[in-house]
Formats: structure tokens, C-alpha cells, sequence
């Protein structure tokens, strides 16, 4: 365009040299050691597994049970789901929600303390939960599912003093909310029936 001037850059060319990006980052520190976490966890998923075994058949509807599930507070985030350890023992989350707890140790020798992290409840055949203990001990550090055994700080049965509530009444009523999991089981059958009567 007439009368437009174009201005030259001074030593342009000292921009094409190579500009290395700033240091950090670099794969998450861990609380535990691939096999420091599997020796830890399989004695406690084996006296989890024995648990369910002994809960009567009522308890366990199809045979399904359900354990709990608690993640190292240093894998709070969300993309710290244990998708793969779930799919490797046939395992499927049916919730969760906020714990504190206070971890046996934490990475870069840091003091532990209790803090908020993410308690999930996944359910499963007993039998499934029964296979996870007996192979467990024989995981490497190639196996499906290993390298997120580090985030798993506690394997629990949930007991009913934890789930009991009192009860508010308002104008002699109580306000219930009810929650039905209409899951499918591992053979494509719905688990859940499909109506739920309250007396």
C-alpha cells in the first residue's frame, strides 16, 4: 500500500536460536514403591475378601457385595480414578464421598497428616473380591492395574455405624431420599429389580 512503511527488526536473528522451556514438572513423586504398595495392600484385601465371604446371603443380593475403597490424599483429583485396578479385579464404583484420613506415609519424606481425600465404594461379586486377594501377591509391575496401587491408601467392609443416621422429624414427618442402582451385572442382567415397593 502506497505510503505504508515496513520496519526491519533489529538482529531478527538472534530469535531462531533454540529457547529451552523453564525446568519442573516430571512424573508424580509416589507415597509408596510399586512392591512396598502391593505387599501393603494384600494382606488387607485379603481380610476384606474374607469379610464378604462371611456376610449371609441376604446381605449379599446376586452375590453381589460392596467394599470401600480409600485414595492416598496426594490423589485427591479426580483423574485419579482407579478405572484400571476396578476393570483388572471385575469391580465397578457405585459412589463415593469426602473421608479424612491420615495416610501411614507420604512421598518426599513428608510428615503425614490427616487431610480430606475420596473414600469410593465399588461392588463387585464376592468371588471377584475373593480373586483379587489370592493374585495380588503375584502382581509385577507390568500387570493391568498395578501402577495405580500406590493411590489406594485403605481397603475396608463398610459397617452399619457408619451409615446409621438420626432421623429428623419436621411437622411429624420425615424426609427420606432413596437411591437405586440399576447397575448391570457381569453377564448383562439387571441386578436392581425393576420396581421398589415401600411399606
Amino acid at each position: 500500500m502506497a505510503g505504508q512503511r515496513n520496519y526491519l527488526l533489529g538482529y531478527g536473528e538472534r530469535l531462531t536460536t533454540p529457547v529451552e522451556p523453564p525446568g519442573g514438572g516430571g512424573p508424580k513423586a509416589a507415597p509408596y514403591g510399586f512392591e512396598e504398595a502391593r505387599d501393603r495392600l494384600a494382606p488387607i484385601v485379603r481380610h476384606v475378601a474374607s469379610a464378604l465371604e462371611e456376610l449371609p446371603a441376604k446381605a449379599c443380593p446376586d452375590g453381589q457385595a460392596v467394599a470401600s475403597l480409600t485414595l492416598h490424599p496426594e490423589y485427591y483429583a479426580k483423574s485419579h480414578f482407579l478405572a484400571s485396578v476396578l476393570r483388572t479385579a471385575d469391580l465397578r464404583a457405585v459412589g463415593s464421598r469426602p473421608s479424612l484420613l491420615k495416610p501411614a506415609q507420604c512421598s518426599r519424606d513428608r510428615e503425614p497428616k490427616e487431610t480430606v481425600t475420596t473414600e469410593y465404594f465399588v461392588a463387585g461379586e464376592r468371588s471377584s473380591f475373593s480373586r483379587l486377594a489370592d493374585r495380588l501377591g503375584t502382581w509385577t509391575a507390568d500387570s493391568a492395574g498395578s501402577s495405580q496401587l500406590a493411590v489406594i491408601e485403605r481397603v475396608s467392609v463398610p459397617v452399619a455405624a457408619e451409615r446409621i443416621r438420626r432421623m429428623e422429624e419436621r411437622d411429624g414427618h420425615v424426609a427420606l431420599e432413596l437411591v437405586v442402582h440399576a447397575s448391570l451385572n457381569f453377564q448383562g442382567r439387571k441386578s436392581a429389580k425393576d420396581s421398589v415397593q415401600i411399606g
